[in-house]
């Protein structure tokens, strides 16, 4: 069922009236027959069926003789005087042997499903009785009014017929009320049997009284029928105290007797058995097999979906009082009508709940049909007692009355209104006897008191006064309940309502520490016993509990850790290989929100650890000495997110890289990462309501976990799924969590951002205590190399699974306001974490994030102005990464430009003459008269005699020394780096001789070169705090002079006005100086100039000639041609041309392809058939004898034509390819397919399979088509690069989109990734093209110009496709021109001469096309008015529709306008020039349109030539008309002849 459904099943407010007749008032499995006459063969035979086992022969006869007893009273009911007491009477003395039998398989207590739903004789009965609507209706409306006999004028109210027809309806009502809805029986429309209830309850005999009692203690677990009847509730609730205290007198008393007189019995010991776990051993091999049950909170039907109490508060309001003490009451409590007050924890789960109930961990009840007295054991009767107890409900003895009135007590125990009552009546006390089992062995009846002890503890004056140190003995007794038991559930409860106030829980703590142990062993020990409720109930003890210290470190004293965690991992769901789809809905629903809570539990458990163990480094390092924690172990640890991040960020820094900590460590050992990750896993398929609280408790553990680096390691390893499903990293499982992908909830997002950032943030050296070691020990230069190493692989796995695009687009803030600034600065944060890593800085640098400067614009304002406590964190962050990326500090001028160049700074390489610096050396140290010295250095270092020889360069003397960071200078503490000028020469030698202290964890920043100093300098400190080193981040200390001197040189390069990444050997000697731009020849933006020149300056007429000449032809486009469908219903959806330039062959949306030929301008005869959808792509091989085609949804998704003698006949099928391609070089024999993120290589001869190409880890783009590379050696399919030839994966390139895998540049250097250009050769992210977004790419023959049009994109359910194409200079990625057709482009082609495009253009929608063509147009043409080969659409079109050019580039009227001459960019140095030619350039430019006719004249004759099957003569040309149609065709065609009008032209030039 849905989670949908479910939740409105098991909600509390029931349906209204007339929706009970469609869905019956009853639960169970199947729905009765409206039919009352139904054949009851069928019936019996359908609920014999519904058993999953064969029923004994007990059950059998149940069956056959409830079924005769229904049919009997079917036959009679309707009859005058009609008495239905036998009748009834039998039924439920039959349904009370079916309850007897059911509650000796020891079922769960709590299990709150009927025992309908569940596979036992009880079952049967039930699914037998509830298909009898009417009976059920009229045992409700009037077996159970004390006006039956006096309505029918036959007897009085009072008379003992009405009573004992009463008592009979209430016993079968009592056997039959777990299988119907409460408000069928209690909020009935009529007359509701409430008021009678409590009239009963209060003044009938018994038994009439007690079972009354009974069914108003049900009808009070309904919140709005409590508060209807709240004042009689407060004058019955003394009165059954009362009468309870009395009954609890008598049945002491009757005991006492029987202990006085009886003597010892045999196995008599075994009532009081040595130990719990002596006595569990017992009742495994000696109790009969019981069956699956389910559970609930609390007793049904009240109890509904709410989260963790922890999490979301009550909404009821309550007193004052009740609130500073942290009691809360429930969520459904009473209306405004009722206005009664209620207090109980918080609920935990739904309502009904499956057989495995709140935390049903797969655990079956074993189930038996033997009752007890056919077990002959007798230990088993002793024991029988004191483990499930007994209960009669007809005659009704002391037992079943006490129970009965306890069950009245413990719903109404829970509202405020009757705490008085209680309290004067010293309930606790009347209680405490019952759970004493040493006074009585009936465990069912101490269970009951336990309930009603739970209802108490909901308010604090209770709890405190049983938590009283002075009465001990109420604790001790709560403990001294035996295990396994009946009783035992109900303490369960109890210790979960006594963690749920804080101010309780604090004086739980302060008891003996004895108590305690006790109380931590007796919630161990339900975490695994059989009852699915007491384990729940223990889980939120736990989660409660721990943040108290004194609880935690018990917990792990008794190894709690583990069977916390065997909870979870004992699991069905997660172990089985189906996952578990033999569960049913339910106890589906009730596994995942037992994972739920217990994932909550675990966070609670390593949060507490986490701030315990940070408050103890933080002592340790003010006073070097060991620390008990400062905060006492009995009061509440509680932290909030913050500082939690804080505590990390601690111990990251005081922890080396392989530091143990016992709780993560013993968590990774038994698979607790793995088993969170697993669940991560699994909940992408989960739905139900706490989905989002599941995940983000499991990433709340994983990032408190990663602090020990083997944690971090694991996530980079796959987490292996029980199932046969495809296998994900872990990392890869939080980069989708972060990303939104399980759940989108902006918390989950949150928590897996904060685990990313501790993975990829953490220092780079986790040095630990050896930070305080300087020397180069070899323990400190492993730990040094295992941290980068660990870092390394944090990195790769990040950017390995996308990372860096999910970081991307969580930085654009996209998402919900309210939480965008938050998610902005954690993904901030972790961007400048691994901008550390080389591979990644590079990759990032050329993102538009920063080539652009969008980063800045994003660090200017707030998404929301009350959220800028986060931005200043994520503009700090922001800072970094622009620190990081372009080797600049922060200060820096943050401009395009300026990163640009300090990018090129810092990838330059500084080379230096050695012999020079040793001789700066030796100068140095004969200026402070260390001859010996320095004339040692000169004969070790060869240096030249000085005597003999100077250098014949002048030495001189660096300007300026150091300098310390911008960032440094601001505040105090540790010390740094500065420049102090006019200090003394003694001053100057004296510091240079001092030793430089730098202590461990301290960081220099690197030096700068001040532009403005003198030459008497001296090195001096200042204070810089430790944060301020901590939030750098930067490397730990490496003073050397080769630093000093890289770092020196590098500040005279970054002064150069345009440095350069490739230097020559730097010298020490002299100031260094880039050479000055050299800026080309100045081009001639004119055509006419250029064209002149080429006789003296080839190839185009002068440097960088051929880029603008490709920028003046691709961005002027003729429309020449164009093809309509001839039947309205069908349009164009794709096109190609033949490689001979004479064809053109046409997709449609019925699945045709329609051949053209250009030359004679008419459609083929002959219409190609290929698929059953429309065709998306149309491919010819070199030689135009093979065809692809490629469709979209129905197979075969692709097929391989072969023409042959004058048609197309299909060859091959690619059923699964919805991409294929023909090899790049010849003999052009091989075929790519695409399946998904598969590449698949074919033979075109035979048609096999050659090579499968599948990632281990896919990119799942969504335009993925995999491609050849020009020299067929390569394959890129899904962003991974292939060997062809071994069949082995070379790299996975970044995802930085979502849309397109890549094609490869025909220079065979670089690949095209939608906007991103890559490096084939160091696979570096050369630059992003944001104007080639989603985009097809077509290059040109040339290879120098490349065509783009935007993919179809879904949105709103609707396709959208652009109105426009690009072209961009393929050799330097300039934009050339954007040509908008206005209408929607859904394919384009180019022509291997690269003289014509053909445009797919349609209007309208996708589904609802108004108007398709295919339309040619010439490239590098304007349309002219005279040209006469320029023609018009058979519609009215306006200038800006023929012309087709959005383009800044106009066209007039003249044979080649102003613009065609002058081409763009600035003519004011050229306007001298222009004016002195311009009348040359017209006749240049007249006989360069004459010649380009004639050049394609020619080319057409020569295609014409070549194609044997088309040819024809000019005579025939030169005959035809205007116009051509066929009429008999589906598609006509309608241009002017070109060849005509090639000849007119022809005679013109002559």
């Amino acid at each position: 069922m849905p989670v949908d459904e479910e939740e409105n099943e098991n909600n509390d407010e029931s349906p209204p009236v007339n929706q009970r007749v469609n869905n019956g008032p009853f639960i169970s499995d199947d729905e009765g027959p409206e039919d009352g006459n139904a054949d009851d063969d069928a019936d019996d035979n359908a609920a014999q069926d519904d058993d999953m086992e064969v029923p004994s022969e007990d059950e059998e006869e149940a069956r056959s003789d409830l079924t005769q007893l229904i049919r009997q009273w079917e036959n009679e009911h309707q009859a005058n005087g009609y008495d239905p007491e036998p009748i009834i009477k039998k039924m439920a003395e039959l349904i009370e042997r079916e309850v007897e039998a059911y509650q000796k398989m020891d079922p769960d207590p709590f299990d709150e499903r009927p025992p309908s739903k569940i596979r036992n004789g009880l079952n049967s009965a039930y699914k037998i009785l509830f298909r009898r609507d009417s009976l059920i209706h009229k045992l409700v409306n009037d077996y159970l009014r004390e006006t039956y006999w006096s309505n029918q004028n036959m007897g009085s109210r009072n008379d003992q017929r009405t009573y004992n027809l009463n008592v009979a309806a209430c016993r079968l009502l009592l056997g039959i009320l777990p299988g119907l809805q409460y408000d069928f029986v209690f909020k009935f429309d009529t007359i509701s049997p409430v008021p009678t209830f409590i009239k009963w309850a209060e003044k009938a005999d018994e038994p009439l009284r007690s079972y009354a009692t009974g069914l108003l203690g049900a009808s009070m677990h309904m919140s709005d029928v409590a508060g209807t009847y709240r004042e009689e509730n407060s004058r019955l609730v003394p009165v059954m105290i009362r009468r309870l205290r009395s009954l609890q007198d008598e049945y002491f008393n009757s005991l006492k007797p029987k202990e006085d007189s009886n003597g010892p019995r045999p196995f008599a010991d075994l009532g009081v058995p040595e130990s719990p776990d002596k006595l569990l051993v017992d009742k495994i091999a000696l109790e009969p097999v019981k069956q699956n049950g389910s559970i609930s909170l609390l007793s049904p039907p009240h109890i509904s979906e709410a989260p963790s109490p922890s999490e979301t508060p009550p909404s009821t309001p309550v007193k004052p009082h009740e609130l500073e003490s942290g009691i809360y009451p429930l969520p459904d409590t009473p209306s405004s009508k009722a206005n009664c007050l209620r207090v109980t924890p918080a609920k935990v789960l739904g309502t009904r709940l499956s057989s495995e109930g709140l935390f049903g961990l797969g655990r079956s009840v074993p189930s038996t049909s033997h009752s007890v007295n056919e077990c002959s054991n007798s230990s088993w009767a002793e024991m029988e007692t004191f483990v499930i107890g007994s209960f009669q409900m007809h005659p009704p003895n002391l037992v079943t009355k006490q129970i009965l009135i306890l069950r009245y007590l413990t719903p109404v125990g829970e509202y405020m209104e009757y705490v008085g009552h209680a309290y004067e009546q010293n309930a606790l006390e009347i209680v405490m006897k019952y759970i004493d089992l040493k006074e009585h062995q009936n465990a069912r009846l101490a269970f009951e008191a336990l309930k009603y002890l739970g209802s108490l503890l909901c308010h604090k004056k209770f709890a405190t006064e049983f938590t009283n140190t002075q009465k001990l003995h109420f604790m001790q007794s709560l403990m001294d309940i035996r295990r396994p038991s009946l009783a035992a559930c109900g303490v369960a409860l109890c210790l979960y309502h006594l963690a749920y106030c804080e101010e309780i829980m604090e004086r739980v703590c302060q008891l003996p520490f004895t108590m305690i142990q006790k109380i931590i062993k007796y919630a161990l020990w339900l975490l695994e016993c059989s009852h699915n409720s007491s384990r729940c109930h223990a889980v939120m003890f736990f989660y409660l509990a721990f943040p108290f210290q004194i609880i935690l470190e018990e917990f792990d004293a008794q190894d709690g850790l583990r069977r916390v965690f065997n909870v979870v991992s004992t699991m069905e769901l997660l172990n089985s290989d189906d996952m578990g789809i033999a569960m049913d809905d339910e106890e589906h629903h009730s596994a995942r929100q037992t994972i739920r809570h217990v994932f909550g539990c675990l966070k609670r458990y390593f949060e507490t650890h986490l701030v315990l163990r940070a408050r103890q480094v933080k002592r340790i390092n003010a006073s070097g000495q060991t620390f008990r924690a400062n905060t006492s172990p009995f009061k509440l640890i509680k932290p909030t997110v913050s500082e939690i991040q804080e505590y990390v960020k601690v111990l990251m820094q005081a922890m080396h890289i392989h530091a143990k900590w016992t709780p993560v460590d013993k968590f990774l050992d038994l698979g607790g990462v793995a088993l969170l990750l697993k669940v991560i896993a699994y909940t992408y398929e989960w739905n139900f309501s706490g989905r989002g609280e599941t995940v983000r408790n499991a990433l709340d553990v994983l990032a408190v976990c990663t602090v020990i680096s083997r944690v971090q390691l694991q996530l980079c390893e796959k987490v292996e799924l029980p199932r046969d499903s495809i296998s994900s990293m872990g990392m890869k499982l939080i980069l989708g969590a972060a990303e939104g992908e399980i759940v989108n909830d902006a918390d989950v997002q949150r928590a897996a951002l904060y685990v990313i950032c501790n993975c990829v943030c953490a220092p780079m050296h986790r040095l630990g205590p050896y930070n305080k070691f300087t020397g180069g020990g070899t323990r400190r230069g492993q730990l040094m190399e295992a941290s980068e190493d660990v870092l390394s692989k944090m990195w790769e796995s990040v950017r390995t699974n996308n990372g860096i695009m999910v970081l991307l687009q969580l930085l654009s803030g996209k998402g919900r306001l309210t939480d965008a600034d938050s998610l902005r600065m954690l993904a901030g944060q972790a961007l400048a974490g691994l901008a550390r890593s080389e591979t990644i800085k590079q990759i990032i640098s050329n993102l538009p994030l920063l080539t652009n400067g969008q980063l800045q614009i994003l660090m200017k304002d707030p998404i929301l102005q009350d959220r800028r406590q986060e931005h200043v964190l994520f503009q700090k962050y922001a800072l970094q990464l622009l620190e990081r990326v372009s080797g600049k500090p922060s200060s820096t001028e943050l401009s395009v430009a300026n990163i640009h160049k300090a990018s090129v700074v810092a990838q330059t390489r500084i080379e230096y003459n050695r012999e020079e610096l040793n001789q700066l050396m030796y100068q140095d140290l004969m200026k402070q008269g260390l001859t010996k010295t320095a004339n040692m250095l000169r004969i070790e270092a060869k240096l030249p005699d000085p005597n003999l020889a100077t250098p014949s360069t002048s030495r001189v003397v660096p300007a300026s020394i150091l300098t310390p960071s911008a960032a440094l200078r601001q505040t105090s503490g540790t010390q740094a780096w500065s420049r102090v000028v006019g200090s003394s020469p003694v001053t100057s030698r004296n510091t240079t001789q001092s030793q430089i202290d730098v202590k461990e964890g301290e960081q220099i920043t690197p030096f700068k070169l001040s532009q403005h100093s003198t030459r008497k300098e001296m090195i001096t400190f200042e204070h810089v705090t430790e944060r301020d080193l901590y939030e750098q981040s930067l490397e730990p200390p490496c003073l050397t002079l080769d630093g000093i001197i890289k770092e020196f040189l590098k500040n005279q390069h970054a002064l150069c006005k345009d440095p350069v990444a490739t230097c020559p050997r730097f010298d020490l000697f002299k100031p260094h100086k880039c050479p000055d731009h050299r800026g080309m020849a100045k081009l001639d933006n004119n055509f006419a100039v250029r064209f002149t020149k080429k006789s003296t300056w080839p190839q185009f007429g002068g440097s960088d000639s051929a880029r603008l000449n490709r920028k003046l032809i691709h961005s002027k486009f003729c429309q020449t041609k164009f093809f309509k469908p001839g039947n309205d219903e069908s349009f164009y959806t794709c096109v190609a041309f033949s490689h001979c330039n004479s064809m053109l062959y046409i997709g449609t949306y019925e699945g045709d392809v329609r051949p053209v030929n250009l030359v004679l301008g008419a459609e083929e005869e002959m219409l190609v058939q290929c698929h059953d959808s429309y065709i998306s792509r149309i491919e010819l091989s070199p030689c135009d004898k093979l065809m692809l085609t490629s469709c979209t949804w129905h197979r075969p998704l692709s097929c391989m034509f072969q023409y042959q003698i004058n048609s197309w006949n299909k060859v091959l099928s690619f059923n699964e390819d919805s991409h294929v391609e023909f090899s790049r070089t010849a003999p052009y024999n091989r075929i790519i397919g695409t399946k998904m993120e598969c590449a698949r290589i074919y033979d075109v001869g035979t048609g096999k399979k050659i090579l499968t190409l599948k990632p281990n880890m896919s990119n799942n783009y969504t335009k993925n088509r995999a491609t050849f590379s020009p020299t067929d050696e390569l394959v890129l399919s899904d962003g991974v690069l292939w060997d062809v030839g071994s069949g082995k994966s070379i790299h996975k390139f970044d995802k930085l989109n979502q849309t397109s895998s890549g094609v490869f540049h025909p220079n065979g250097l670089e690949i095209l990734s939608n906007t991103e250009v890559w490096d084939l050769r160091t696979f570096h992210l050369l630059r992003t093209l944001p104007a080639l977004d989603k985009c097809d790419l077509h290059f040109n023959k040339t290879a120098d110009v490349i065509y783009s049009v935007s993919v179809e994109f879904q949105k709103e359910a609707e396709v959208i496709y652009e109105s426009s194409y690009q072209t961009t200079d393929a050799t330097n990625y300039a934009s050339i021109a954007t040509i908008d057709v206005k209408r929607n482009i859904y394919d384009l082609a180019l022509a291997d001469n690269g003289y014509q495009l053909a445009l797919v253009e349609n209007q309208g929608q996708f589904e609802s096309v108004n108007e398709s063509s295919v339309r040619i147009y010439d490239i590098g043409r304007h349309r002219q008015d005279d040209d006469e080969e320029a023609v018009d659409d058979e519609e009215p079109m306006d200038e800006d529709d023929n012309q087709s050019s959005s383009s800044s580039l106009s066209s007039d009227s003249s044979d080649l306008s102003s613009d065609d001459i002058n081409d763009g960019g600035d003519n004011d140095d050229n306007d001298n020039q222009e004016n002195n030619a311009i009348a040359a350039a017209r006749d240049i430019a007249a006989g360069l349109a004459q010649i380009i006719r004639q050049q394609n004249r020619r080319n057409r004759q020569q295609d014409q030539e070549s194609n044997d099957s088309n040819s024809f003569d000019d005579s025939n040309d030169e005959d035809s008309s205007g116009s051509w149609s066929d009429s008999g065709s589906e598609a006509s065609w309608v241009t002017t002849s070109s060849v005509s009008q090639n000849s007119g032209r022809s005679n013109r030039r002559h």
